[in-house]
């Protein structure tokens, strides 16, 4: 099986938005499953991005690989 290599470092910064389908929101958010969120923290190394989203049940928030986050969406 071959290894699976990620970027060196997310070059974004907080605030952006992005599309992206998270692990908590399956099919059962959209039938793309796909949802917007905000950058919302990234370390000093840079390796990933932590997005938080908004729902009926409060904010959310998972991290993702920099080539997870390729999709930039205009602010709203």
């Amino acid at each position: 099986m071959k290894e699976k290599r990620h970027i060196a470092t997310f070059d974004g910064e907080v605030g952006e938005i992005y599309s992206v389908c998270p692990e908590f929101g399956g099919s059962s958010v959209s039938k793309s499953g796909m949802m917007r969120g905000k950058v919302a923290h990234i370390p000093t190394h840079r390796r990933y991005a932590v997005l938080e989203f908004k729902g009926v049940n409060g904010i959310s928030r998972e991290a993702f690989w920099p080539e997870d986050l390729l999709a930039k969406c205009r602010a709203r």
